[in-house]
């Protein structure tokens, strides 16, 4: 049970992250594009943000996710 739950854990990240681009992008239009709601993409964007994989930008009421410059 525990592996399954590692294994689309997994899928997810990887979803939301070849849906982000090097241009500033609405966590929003991430979630659309993932096929994910908005606080599961909010979650997984801020995980990617901790492995220093994507940037954060906070833009109003907006959060702006980009990939981070390597």
């Amino acid at each position: 049970m525990r592996a399954q739950r590692g294994g689309k854990h997994l899928e997810l990240k990887e979803r939301v992250l070849s849906s982000i681009g090097s241009d500033a992008t609405p966590i929003y239009e991430v979630a659309k594009h993932a096929g994910v709601c908005v606080t599961t993409a909010s979650k997984y964007c801020y995980i990617l943000k901790a492995e220093n994989k994507v940037d954060i930008t906070i833009y109003g009421n907006m959060k702006l996710v980009r990939r981070a410059k390597s």
